[in-house]
């Protein structure tokens, strides 16, 4: 009997059924795919051989989309250029001053809740504390969010024209996003860059449109080379509309979604809560206050955030397009243009690397088993690794932190079991509504 399979579905039939096979090579409307499941040749082609592999393939935002100057969608040296500007926007120490406005948008909800609600009202408030904003309608921010995130059946084959026949989607005008929720990302986010031009990342961003020109040296791009030469890109207000417009989406939806996952996971295993609020106690006093080092000195909180993420990871797989022909180490020829598809899920399931990988278990991430290297990849690896991943992770541990000193988490009779995945979304998040609710602890 044939079945048809999404891919994140075909990938996770891998273990199962290709173990001796360290590749798979696939066609998808006559292109071809190369699928990789062996660590060494993930890490040549995220990390040692990237220059080989440096773009994503053409992602499924159309032209007129508020995304199609985003991070996600550029390519060769303008993405290199755009991506090192962007490194002081998330070190260590910006994330360290925004952690307290962070905190204030962690309120502790009385009675039953629904999770997603909660975190996606919640994720609304942190996310605007990046741009030193705050945002007056909630609502319709997560009801615009939800309806760009979903995928309708009517969507799902539109996107499969977009991504596969785009010049003859362009010819009859097919676009992917919803006019309205399009523009209403094209307004909200150009509204924040024009109206809060006194706030430090908003104004180094304005300084690069007044400049119309962002430069960089070669050398800052290369790691391997001392040459000073100046490469020239243009700065033009889409760019940067669509840059914010990406931190925005990801930061409400994606963050969110492995929330409520992450609610999910510890509602079910009170014993992984009972340990993380007694190192949570144990930090807050040995720091002597809520700051960003005691919530950076929580391990197993860290490690209940990055098994949920694990299990339920944002995206299933990571795809790069082969922009040199390459030979791997075992002498296999990667032509120019082929898509290669690295199955992060499934990596993520490899009982041999995470025995009884359906399990919940926080302690895989803490002391000797904490080296995950391209054994969990939820932010991606090498240099297309997500940007925002810090200040995802602070917010997070902020989360799990505030809510559980003090309370236990717990299902009320309203959720509905079992649990399962939503397939009508880009990313990861239940199907399931889950209700909830903090119940005080001593």
């Amino acid at each position: 009997m044939r079945k048809k399979l999404r891919l994140w579905e075909f990938t996770m039939l891998i273990p199962l059924n290709f173990h001796k096979h360290h590749t798979l090579v696939f066609m998808n409307f006559g292109v071809q795919h190369w699928l990789y499941k062996i660590f060494n040749l993930i890490e040549h082609i995220l990390i040692k051989d990237f220059s080989h592999f440096l773009d994503h393939p053409r992602w499924v935002f159309d032209v007129r989309s508020v995304m199609h100057e985003s991070l996600l969608n550029m390519k060769g040296e303008k993405w290199r250029a755009w991506r090192y500007n962007m490194i002081p926007w998330f070190t260590s120490g910006r994330m360290k001053s925004l952690f307290p406005q962070v905190l204030k948008c962690v309120s502790l909800p009385e009675g039953e809740f629904e999770a997603m609600t909660f975190l996606r009202q919640l994720a609304a408030d942190a996310i605007s504390t990046f741009f030193g904003i705050e945002v007056s309608d909630k609502k319709e921010l997560q009801e615009m969010n939800k309806r760009f995130h979903d995928v309708s059946n009517f969507r799902y084959y539109k996107i499969m024209l977009v991504e596969h026949f785009a010049k003859y989607a362009d010819l009859i005008g097919i676009t992917l996003a919803n006019r309205s929720t399009d523009q209403f990302f094209r307004n909200f986010t150009k509204s924040i860059l024009f109206s809060n031009k006194e706030h430090t990342l908003v104004r180094r961003m304005l300084k690069l449109l007044d400049d119309k020109v962002l430069r960089m040296r070669k050398k800052d791009l290369y790691t391997k080379t001392v040459d000073d030469e100046v490469f020239s890109y243009e700065v033009t207000e889409d760019i940067l509309i669509s840059i914010a417009a990406q931190f925005f989406v990801a930061g409400l939806d994606t963050t969110s979604n492995s929330m409520t996952w992450l609610f999910y996971e510890l509602a079910s295993h009170p014993e992984a809560q009972s340990k993380a609020r007694e190192e949570i106690r144990a930090c807050l006093k040995k720091h002597g206050d809520w700051t960003y080092d005691a919530i950076h000195d929580m391990k197993y909180v860290a490690g209940c955030i990055n098994e949920s993420l694990r299990l339920h990871s944002p995206i299933p797989f990571i795809f790069r397009t082969c922009t040199r022909k390459y030979v791997t180490p075992d002498g296999l020829t990667i032509d120019k243009g082929t898509k290669v598809v690295i199955p992060a899920l499934t990596l993520q399931m490899n009982p041999a690397v995470y025995p009884d990988p359906l399990s919940y278990q926080p302690e895989r991430f803490i002391g000797e088993e904490k080296n995950t290297n391209l054994k969990w990849l939820p932010f991606g690896e090498g240099p297309r690794k997500c940007v925002g991943i810090r200040f995802s992770q602070m917010e997070m541990r902020t989360v799990v932190a505030r809510l559980l000193e003090n309370h236990e988490l717990i299902f009320t009779e309203n959720t509905k079991f079992p649990v399962v995945n939503n397939d009508r979304t880009f990313f990861s998040r239940p199907l399931n509504k889950l209700f909830v609710k903090l119940q005080k602890v001593p």
